[in-house]
Protein backbone atom coordinates (compact mmCIF):
# COMPACT_ATOMS: atom_id res chain seq x y z
CA UNK A 1 0.00 0.00 0.00
CA UNK A 2 1.41 3.46 -1.21
CA UNK A 3 1.88 6.12 1.46
CA UNK A 4 0.79 9.72 -0.08
CA UNK A 5 1.22 13.09 1.97
CA UNK A 6 -1.13 16.09 1.31
CA UNK A 7 -0.88 19.54 2.39
CA UNK A 8 -3.92 21.69 1.81
CA UNK A 9 -5.54 24.67 3.45
CA UNK A 10 -9.04 22.86 4.54
CA UNK A 11 -10.59 19.66 3.92
CA UNK A 12 -14.08 21.50 4.65
CA UNK A 13 -15.87 21.50 1.02
CA UNK A 14 -15.99 25.13 0.93
CA UNK A 15 -14.04 25.60 -1.99
CA UNK A 16 -12.94 24.39 -5.51
CA UNK A 17 -9.67 23.12 -4.31
CA UNK A 18 -10.70 21.28 -1.22
CA UNK A 19 -13.41 19.54 -3.31
CA UNK A 20 -10.56 18.43 -6.15
CA UNK A 21 -9.14 16.26 -3.99
CA UNK A 22 -12.34 14.55 -2.44
CA UNK A 23 -13.32 13.71 -5.58
CA UNK A 24 -9.87 12.64 -6.33
CA UNK A 25 -9.05 10.44 -3.64
CA UNK A 26 -12.79 8.98 -3.28
CA UNK A 27 -11.77 8.02 -6.68
CA UNK A 28 -8.95 6.13 -6.66
CA UNK A 29 -9.04 2.44 -6.69
CA UNK A 30 -9.83 0.81 -2.94
CA UNK A 31 -6.70 -0.63 -0.49
CA UNK A 32 -4.04 1.09 -2.76
CA UNK A 33 -3.24 4.22 -0.98
CA UNK A 34 -2.69 5.22 2.87
CA UNK A 35 -3.43 9.25 2.49
CA UNK A 36 -1.83 11.56 5.46
CA UNK A 37 -3.62 14.73 5.53
CA UNK A 38 -2.42 18.16 6.55
CA UNK A 39 -4.27 20.89 7.21
CA UNK A 40 -3.70 24.67 6.94
CA UNK A 41 -6.56 25.17 9.63
CA UNK A 42 -9.55 22.99 10.87
CA UNK A 43 -13.35 23.95 11.55
CA UNK A 44 -14.68 22.24 14.44
CA UNK A 45 -17.83 21.41 12.88
CA UNK A 46 -18.54 20.46 9.34
CA UNK A 47 -14.98 19.52 8.75
CA UNK A 48 -13.57 17.77 11.64
CA UNK A 49 -16.45 15.67 12.00
CA UNK A 50 -17.69 14.94 8.49
CA UNK A 51 -15.14 15.32 6.04
CA UNK A 52 -12.53 12.30 5.24
CA UNK A 53 -10.79 10.79 2.74
CA UNK A 54 -10.98 7.69 1.30
CA UNK A 55 -7.79 5.95 2.33
CA UNK A 56 -7.28 8.72 5.33
CA UNK A 57 -5.01 7.26 7.95
CA UNK A 58 -3.83 9.95 9.93
CA UNK A 59 -4.33 14.12 9.94
CA UNK A 60 -3.23 17.14 11.10
CA UNK A 61 -3.75 20.75 10.96
CA UNK A 62 -1.70 23.44 12.04
CA UNK A 63 -4.48 25.91 13.53
CA UNK A 64 -7.93 25.73 14.53
CA UNK A 65 -10.26 28.85 12.48
CA UNK A 66 -12.92 28.57 14.98
CA UNK A 67 -13.35 28.32 18.58
CA UNK A 68 -15.10 26.12 21.29
CA UNK A 69 -17.64 27.94 23.46
CA UNK A 70 -16.58 25.82 25.94
CA UNK A 71 -13.09 27.53 28.27
CA UNK A 72 -11.07 24.28 28.28
CA UNK A 73 -11.40 23.36 24.83
CA UNK A 74 -10.59 26.89 24.09
CA UNK A 75 -7.56 26.94 25.59
CA UNK A 76 -6.57 23.62 24.16
CA UNK A 77 -7.03 25.21 21.10
CA UNK A 78 -4.95 28.17 21.72
CA UNK A 79 -2.02 26.02 23.02
CA UNK A 80 -2.09 23.86 19.80
CA UNK A 81 -2.11 27.03 17.64
CA UNK A 82 1.40 27.72 19.26
CA UNK A 83 2.85 24.33 19.27
CA UNK A 84 1.74 22.93 16.45
CA UNK A 85 3.33 25.19 13.58
CA UNK A 86 7.03 24.67 15.45
CA UNK A 87 6.39 20.55 15.84
CA UNK A 88 4.58 18.79 12.85
CA UNK A 89 7.13 20.48 10.62
CA UNK A 90 9.86 18.54 12.70
CA UNK A 91 7.60 15.54 12.74
CA UNK A 92 7.21 15.50 9.15
CA UNK A 93 10.58 15.79 8.38
CA UNK A 94 10.83 12.13 10.39
CA UNK A 95 8.44 10.38 8.35
CA UNK A 96 8.88 9.06 4.64
CA UNK A 97 6.33 9.35 1.91
CA UNK A 98 5.95 7.24 -1.23
CA UNK A 99 4.23 10.38 -3.06
CA UNK A 100 3.88 13.99 -1.17
CA UNK A 101 0.95 16.20 -2.83
CA UNK A 102 0.69 20.10 -2.34
CA UNK A 103 -2.68 21.43 -3.12
CA UNK A 104 -1.55 24.69 -4.42
CA UNK A 105 0.74 27.00 -5.38
CA UNK A 106 2.51 29.71 -3.08
CA UNK A 107 3.20 28.31 0.67
CA UNK A 108 1.83 24.88 0.21
CA UNK A 109 4.23 23.83 -2.92
CA UNK A 110 7.11 25.54 -0.73
CA UNK A 111 6.62 23.71 2.31
CA UNK A 112 6.79 20.09 0.80
CA UNK A 113 9.91 21.05 -1.25
CA UNK A 114 11.35 21.84 2.70
CA UNK A 115 9.89 19.52 4.94
CA UNK A 116 8.34 16.70 3.29
CA UNK A 117 10.48 13.67 2.00
CA UNK A 118 8.85 11.59 -0.67
CA UNK A 119 9.75 9.11 -3.57
CA UNK A 120 7.72 11.86 -5.73
CA UNK A 121 6.57 15.06 -4.99
CA UNK A 122 3.35 16.74 -7.49
CA UNK A 123 1.67 20.39 -7.34
CA UNK A 124 -1.47 21.33 -8.33
CA UNK A 125 -1.74 24.66 -10.10
CA UNK A 126 -5.36 26.08 -9.90
CA UNK A 127 -5.46 29.10 -11.01
CA UNK A 128 -3.95 31.63 -14.14
CA UNK A 129 -0.68 32.52 -12.93
CA UNK A 130 -0.59 35.89 -14.85
CA UNK A 131 -3.39 37.33 -13.17
CA UNK A 132 -3.46 35.62 -9.66
CA UNK A 133 0.07 36.78 -7.82
CA UNK A 134 -0.58 36.24 -3.91
CA UNK A 135 2.37 33.34 -4.48
CA UNK A 136 5.04 36.46 -4.35
CA UNK A 137 5.02 37.13 -1.01
CA UNK A 138 5.75 33.34 -0.14
CA UNK A 139 9.11 34.13 -2.33
CA UNK A 140 12.06 36.95 -2.49
CA UNK A 141 11.93 36.90 -6.39
CA UNK A 142 10.28 35.05 -9.27
CA UNK A 143 13.38 32.49 -9.95
CA UNK A 144 13.12 31.88 -6.37
CA UNK A 145 9.40 30.94 -7.01
CA UNK A 146 10.28 28.84 -9.95
CA UNK A 147 13.22 27.04 -8.39
CA UNK A 148 10.85 25.84 -6.34
CA UNK A 149 8.59 24.39 -8.36
CA UNK A 150 10.82 23.49 -11.22
CA UNK A 151 12.05 20.90 -7.90
CA UNK A 152 8.84 18.55 -8.58
CA UNK A 153 8.40 16.16 -10.24
CA UNK A 154 5.23 17.17 -11.98
CA UNK A 155 3.12 20.19 -11.89
CA UNK A 156 -0.93 19.54 -13.05
CA UNK A 157 -2.35 22.93 -14.48
CA UNK A 158 -6.07 22.14 -14.51
CA UNK A 159 -6.28 23.83 -17.54
CA UNK A 160 -4.45 24.46 -20.98
CA UNK A 161 -5.08 28.10 -20.58
CA UNK A 162 -3.55 27.67 -16.52
CA UNK A 163 -0.29 25.91 -17.96
CA UNK A 164 0.27 28.52 -20.80
CA UNK A 165 -0.25 31.24 -17.90
CA UNK A 166 2.97 29.27 -15.77
CA UNK A 167 4.78 29.38 -19.10
CA UNK A 168 4.05 33.14 -19.72
CA UNK A 169 5.19 34.26 -15.89
CA UNK A 170 8.35 31.71 -15.51
CA UNK A 171 9.11 30.96 -18.93
CA UNK A 172 10.25 27.68 -20.09
CA UNK A 173 9.52 24.57 -17.69
CA UNK A 174 9.63 20.70 -18.31
CA UNK A 175 7.57 19.13 -15.60
CA UNK A 176 3.87 20.76 -16.46
CA UNK A 177 1.03 18.80 -17.08
CA UNK A 178 -2.47 19.41 -18.19
CA UNK A 179 -4.53 17.55 -15.73
CA UNK A 180 -8.61 18.20 -15.73
CA UNK A 181 -10.19 18.30 -12.31
CA UNK A 182 -12.23 15.04 -11.68
CA UNK A 183 -16.02 15.35 -11.42
CA UNK A 184 -17.92 12.97 -9.34
CA UNK A 185 -20.23 12.29 -11.66
CA UNK A 186 -21.26 8.98 -9.70
CA UNK A 187 -22.60 11.34 -6.65
CA UNK A 188 -24.27 14.04 -9.04
CA UNK A 189 -26.17 10.65 -10.40
CA UNK A 190 -27.29 10.12 -6.70
CA UNK A 191 -28.30 13.71 -5.27
CA UNK A 192 -30.49 13.90 -8.81
CA UNK A 193 -32.54 11.66 -7.47
CA UNK A 194 -33.21 13.67 -4.60
CA UNK A 195 -36.35 16.39 -4.20
CA UNK A 196 -35.89 19.15 -6.67
CA UNK A 197 -36.28 22.97 -4.70
CA UNK A 198 -39.38 24.28 -5.85
CA UNK A 199 -39.50 27.59 -8.45
CA UNK A 200 -41.22 30.05 -9.79
CA UNK A 201 -42.37 30.44 -13.63
CA UNK A 202 -39.81 33.51 -13.92
CA UNK A 203 -36.49 32.58 -15.75
CA UNK A 204 -34.29 31.49 -13.05
CA UNK A 205 -30.73 31.83 -12.97
CA UNK A 206 -27.90 29.55 -10.42
CA UNK A 207 -25.21 31.06 -9.17
CA UNK A 208 -23.01 28.76 -7.14
CA UNK A 209 -19.32 29.74 -5.84
CA UNK A 210 -18.14 31.12 -2.43
CA UNK A 211 -19.07 34.87 -1.40
CA UNK A 212 -15.92 36.20 -1.87
CA UNK A 213 -14.53 39.02 -4.49
CA UNK A 214 -13.34 36.86 -6.71
CA UNK A 215 -16.66 35.47 -7.83
CA UNK A 216 -18.39 38.94 -8.76
CA UNK A 217 -21.26 38.68 -7.16
CA UNK A 218 -20.77 42.13 -5.70
CA UNK A 219 -21.12 43.55 -10.16
CA UNK A 220 -23.70 41.22 -10.47
CA UNK A 221 -26.23 43.11 -8.14
CA UNK A 222 -26.51 46.50 -9.50
CA UNK A 223 -26.82 44.66 -12.87
CA UNK A 224 -29.68 43.16 -11.51
CA UNK A 225 -31.11 46.46 -10.08
CA UNK A 226 -30.84 47.75 -13.54
CA UNK A 227 -32.85 44.63 -15.15
CA UNK A 228 -35.45 44.97 -12.37
CA UNK A 229 -35.65 49.18 -13.20
CA UNK A 230 -36.37 48.27 -16.85
CA UNK A 231 -39.27 45.58 -15.92
CA UNK A 232 -37.51 42.00 -16.79
CA UNK A 233 -38.93 39.34 -14.75
CA UNK A 234 -36.78 36.42 -13.07
CA UNK A 235 -34.97 34.90 -9.68
CA UNK A 236 -31.49 34.74 -9.37
CA UNK A 237 -30.42 31.93 -6.88
CA UNK A 238 -26.87 32.07 -5.13
CA UNK A 239 -25.48 29.32 -3.84
CA UNK A 240 -22.45 29.83 -1.20
CA UNK A 241 -21.25 31.23 1.91
CA UNK A 242 -18.36 33.51 2.57
CA UNK A 243 -16.76 37.11 3.73
CA UNK A 244 -18.94 39.04 1.37
CA UNK A 245 -22.22 37.86 2.70
CA UNK A 246 -22.94 41.26 5.27
CA UNK A 247 -22.22 43.55 2.05
CA UNK A 248 -23.81 41.50 -0.39
CA UNK A 249 -26.76 41.07 1.96
CA UNK A 250 -26.80 45.12 2.37
CA UNK A 251 -26.95 45.99 -1.46
CA UNK A 252 -29.69 43.23 -1.68
CA UNK A 253 -32.21 45.05 1.48
CA UNK A 254 -30.86 48.70 0.07
CA UNK A 255 -31.83 48.16 -3.58
CA UNK A 256 -34.91 45.96 -2.87
CA UNK A 257 -33.20 43.21 -5.20
CA UNK A 258 -35.60 40.71 -3.81
CA UNK A 259 -35.78 38.57 -6.62
CA UNK A 260 -32.06 37.92 -5.74
CA UNK A 261 -31.65 35.30 -2.75
CA UNK A 262 -28.86 34.28 -1.07
CA UNK A 263 -29.00 30.55 0.13
CA UNK A 264 -26.18 29.74 1.58
CA UNK A 265 -24.00 26.20 1.51
CA UNK A 266 -26.22 23.85 0.37
CA UNK A 267 -25.22 19.75 0.53
CA UNK A 268 -26.57 19.09 -2.97
CA UNK A 269 -26.35 22.20 -5.39
CA UNK A 270 -26.72 20.07 -8.42
CA UNK A 271 -30.82 19.88 -7.80
CA UNK A 272 -30.37 23.65 -7.78
CA UNK A 273 -28.52 23.52 -11.28
CA UNK A 274 -31.34 20.80 -12.49
CA UNK A 275 -34.14 23.51 -12.02
CA UNK A 276 -32.16 26.11 -13.30
CA UNK A 277 -32.66 27.84 -17.07
CA UNK A 278 -29.38 28.91 -16.70
CA UNK A 279 -26.17 28.53 -14.95
CA UNK A 280 -25.01 32.12 -14.10
CA UNK A 281 -20.78 32.92 -13.76
CA UNK A 282 -19.81 36.14 -13.19
CA UNK A 283 -16.02 35.03 -12.19
CA UNK A 284 -13.38 37.84 -12.27
CA UNK A 285 -10.94 34.93 -12.83
CA UNK A 286 -10.76 31.15 -12.22
CA UNK A 287 -8.24 28.42 -13.14
CA UNK A 288 -10.95 25.76 -13.84
CA UNK A 289 -14.39 26.22 -12.79
CA UNK A 290 -15.64 23.19 -11.61
CA UNK A 291 -19.16 24.66 -11.34
CA UNK A 292 -19.16 24.98 -15.29
CA UNK A 293 -18.51 20.88 -15.76
CA UNK A 294 -21.18 20.18 -12.82
CA UNK A 295 -23.45 22.16 -14.37
CA UNK A 296 -22.95 20.46 -17.92
CA UNK A 297 -23.66 17.00 -16.59
CA UNK A 298 -26.69 18.44 -15.06
CA UNK A 299 -27.76 19.38 -18.24
CA UNK A 300 -28.37 22.72 -17.57
CA UNK A 301 -27.58 25.88 -20.31
CA UNK A 302 -24.79 28.12 -19.14
CA UNK A 303 -23.57 31.83 -19.03
CA UNK A 304 -20.37 32.66 -18.43
CA UNK A 305 -17.36 35.20 -17.76
CA UNK A 306 -14.66 34.49 -20.27
CA UNK A 307 -11.72 32.87 -17.63
CA UNK A 308 -9.14 30.34 -17.64
CA UNK A 309 -10.32 26.92 -19.42
CA UNK A 310 -13.51 28.15 -20.64
CA UNK A 311 -12.97 28.35 -23.92
CA UNK A 312 -11.78 24.82 -23.78
CA UNK A 313 -14.53 23.45 -22.50
CA UNK A 314 -17.06 25.46 -23.52
CA UNK A 315 -15.65 26.51 -27.37
CA UNK A 316 -16.90 29.64 -29.03
CA UNK A 317 -19.96 29.51 -26.89
CA UNK A 318 -20.73 26.70 -28.76
CA UNK A 319 -21.37 24.57 -25.58
CA UNK A 320 -22.56 28.02 -23.28
CA UNK A 321 -22.75 31.18 -24.01
CA UNK A 322 -18.72 32.64 -23.00
CA UNK A 323 -19.39 36.49 -22.26
CA UNK A 324 -16.43 39.07 -21.91
CA UNK A 325 -15.51 39.50 -18.19
CA UNK A 326 -16.89 42.85 -18.46
CA UNK A 327 -19.99 43.91 -16.17
CA UNK A 328 -21.40 45.12 -19.92
CA UNK A 329 -20.87 42.25 -21.46
CA UNK A 330 -22.61 40.06 -18.58
CA UNK A 331 -25.74 43.09 -18.35
CA UNK A 332 -25.84 42.35 -22.47
CA UNK A 333 -26.17 37.94 -21.63
CA UNK A 334 -28.38 38.51 -19.38
CA UNK A 335 -30.46 40.71 -21.02
CA UNK A 336 -30.28 38.45 -24.01
CA UNK A 337 -31.30 35.34 -22.29
CA UNK A 338 -34.40 36.99 -20.74
CA UNK A 339 -35.64 38.71 -24.29
CA UNK A 340 -35.00 35.69 -26.30
CA UNK A 341 -36.62 32.31 -24.72
CA UNK A 342 -36.00 30.10 -27.58
CA UNK A 343 -32.13 30.37 -26.77
CA UNK A 344 -32.51 27.92 -24.10
CA UNK A 345 -33.44 25.19 -25.51
CA UNK A 346 -29.92 25.24 -28.07
CA UNK A 347 -27.79 25.69 -25.30
CA UNK A 348 -29.55 22.78 -23.54
CA UNK A 349 -29.13 20.54 -26.19
CA UNK A 350 -25.46 21.77 -26.60
CA UNK A 351 -24.86 20.93 -22.49
CA UNK A 352 -26.65 17.66 -23.24
CA UNK A 353 -24.17 16.62 -26.40
CA UNK A 354 -20.65 18.32 -24.33
CA UNK A 355 -22.02 16.38 -20.43
CA UNK A 356 -20.53 13.01 -22.48
CA UNK A 357 -16.78 14.63 -22.10
CA UNK A 358 -17.89 14.80 -18.21
CA UNK A 359 -16.33 11.17 -17.39
CA UNK A 360 -15.20 10.66 -13.76
CA UNK A 361 -13.72 7.46 -15.08
CA UNK A 362 -11.52 8.72 -17.75
CA UNK A 363 -10.27 11.59 -15.55
CA UNK A 364 -9.48 9.63 -13.02
CA UNK A 365 -7.41 7.36 -15.19
CA UNK A 366 -5.27 10.13 -16.41
CA UNK A 367 -4.77 11.51 -12.82
CA UNK A 368 -3.38 8.06 -11.56
CA UNK A 369 -0.76 7.62 -14.03
CA UNK A 370 0.48 10.95 -13.27
CA UNK A 371 0.46 10.18 -9.42
CA UNK A 372 2.22 6.79 -10.01
CA UNK A 373 4.33 8.68 -12.80
CA UNK A 374 3.69 5.64 -14.94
Amino acid sequence: MKKIFIYIHQSILKGGVEKVFYNLFNNLPDNEYQITVLNYCVYLTDDLKSVFYKGQKHRYWFYYDEWSAKPGKKFTQRVHNKIMPIMLPIWLNMQHYDIAIAAQEGMYAKFVIENIHAKRKLLWIHNDMMLCRFTEKYFTTSQEEKSCYEQFDGVACVSESVRQSMLERFGKMENLYTIYNPIDTNEIDIKLKEKHPKRSNDPLFVCVGRLVEQKGFDRLLPICKKLNGEGFKYTIWIIGEGSERARLEQIIQENQLDNVKLLGNQKNPYIYMKQADWLLCVSRHEGFNMVLHEAIYCECPIVTTLNAGTEEFLGDSEYGIVLDNTDEAIEKGMRKVLTNREIREKYYNAAKERKKTVSIEERMKTIQIFIEGN
